[in-house]
Order: C-alpha cells, then structure tokens, then sequence
C-alpha cells in the first residue's frame, strides 16, 4: 500500500473559504466571459466597444496555426485589448474588497492563504489577489472573520505596455 500525500489543513481551511469567496462574493463585470453571481454592469458603450476589439481577436482564437504563423500580431492585438479591458476594471472594479466569510482560526496563516489564493485562481473569474494582512479575526463572539481582496491587474509585458 503506497503511502499517499495529505493536503496541508490550513491550505484546505483557505481553499474551502477561497471557494466560499467565490460562490457567494466574488464581483466580475458583465462583459467577462465567466460570471459569479454578483455581476457588475459596465455600460452599453463599453460593452459595445469591447465586443469590436475582441473581433479582431478572433482569427486567431481558432486557428494554433494562424497564431504561430502571425504571433507578433496576435500578442500585439491581444494586448492592446488587455489594456483597454484594465481600464474597465480599474473604472468598475473597487479596489478591496473586505468579505465576511464564517469564522475561522487558522493556525497556519501562510499555508491559508495558499489555499485562498488556490481557490481564486482557479476559478478563472477573479479579478482579485490577497496580500500580506488579508485575514482580519473579530472578536470570540463574533460568527465571521474577514478576508480583505485586493484588486489585481495582470501587468503588460514592456514589449506591448
């Protein structure tokens, strides 16, 4: 009998409240192709827009050979679109977000926030990241702890900014 790998508790802690997050928190904006249940609208303008400039993405979405045979263009338009979407997310998305999740007592804090950050990953939806001093612990009686998100915008490579 082979001896298995056990899955740090305080790592499985932080994804059951990462999944927790994204089930019942967790904001994306209606032009995102994934959507959680609290959808932030962006306006029929931006909405337009972004839906021109994804077309021109298009021929290559379909086609590895295109992409391989085109790959500076394809980069070049992928990226400019990715900028001008960090500019809704900046305009719609808040910056933090401080979510009451059930009470929790980590008592590994690093290993927690793997799991939390695990957990937001791979939802492919999230717009947000933990950082040092996410988790925030109320008072014994109190029935929540706090998770505080903070808006993460994927940086452009200098080559395209």
């Amino acid at each position: 009998m082979s001896k298995k790998s056990t899955i740090p508790l305080n790592y499985q802690l932080g994804m059951m409240v990462g999944e927790y997050i994204v089930a019942l928190h967790l904001p994306t904006l209606s032009t995102d192709m994934l959507k959680s249940r609290k959808i932030i609208q962006v306006s029929e303008e931006e909405t337009a827009e972004w839906e021109t400039l994804q077309k021109n993405e298009e021929p290559y979405w379909f086609s590895d050979k295109k992409r391989e045979e085109d790959k500076e263009g394809y980069l070049k338009v992928f990226y400019d679109n990715r900028k001008w979407y960090h500019k809704l997310e900046e305009k719609y998305l808040p910056e933090t977000l401080k979510v009451p999740v059930p009470r929790v007592e980590p008592t590994n804090i690093n290993r927690f926030g793997e799991g939390i950050e695990s957990a937001l990953w791979n939802c492919d939806m999230s717009h947000y990241k933990i950082q040092e001093g996410f988790f925030e612990q109320t008072e014994d009686i109190a029935w929540c702890s706090y998770i505080i998100l903070t808006r993460h915008i994927e940086k452009v490579p200098e080559k395209f900014a």
